[in-house]
């Protein structure tokens, strides 16, 4: 399920994995990202970012969506771009999560980690996308 364009000098320029809606899905999108990214030659902190930030989307798009999400990635001039699809229409809110909640933090790490990010309607779901740039 995994499509790659050809690969450019620094790995591949982009691919995307549709996933099920399962207790898998996380798991399979880490590997997806740390593969992709690890191919480019990226180092260990970034690889680790974008895993995270791709685990927490791709799991509430599982629990909330209800359906498989897609992952996209997009390598740019300043670094990735990453991308989750998912097929419910309704846009996350940002909270503050009391301490011992073990949920809802994902919108404050894409806020402390990503360079860049936001949400957006996309057909009859919506897509949450970030940015990683490579700095030095």
């Amino acid at each position: 399920m995994n499509e790659e364009s050809s690969p450019g000098p620094q790995g591949p320029l982009a691919a995307s994995l549709r996933l099920f809606a399962d207790l898998d899905a996380p798991g399979q999108a880490r590997v997806f990202v740390r593969d992709f990214c690890s191919a480019s030659g990226f180092r260990a902190e970034f690889v680790d970012t974008a895993v995270l930030l791709v685990n927490e989307l791709v799991k509430n798009a599982v629990v909330h969506a209800g359906a498989g999400p897609t992952v996209e990635i997009r390598r740019g001039e300043a670094g990735l771009h990453f991308a989750v699809y998912d097929e419910s229409p309704i846009l996350p809110s940002q909270r503050l999560p009391n301490l011992e909640a073990e949920t809802g933090r994902g919108l404050i790490l894409l806020d402390r980690l990503a360079n860049r990010w936001g949400v957006a309607a996309h057909g009859g779901g919506k897509c949450i996308w970030f940015e990683l740039f490579v700095v030095g």
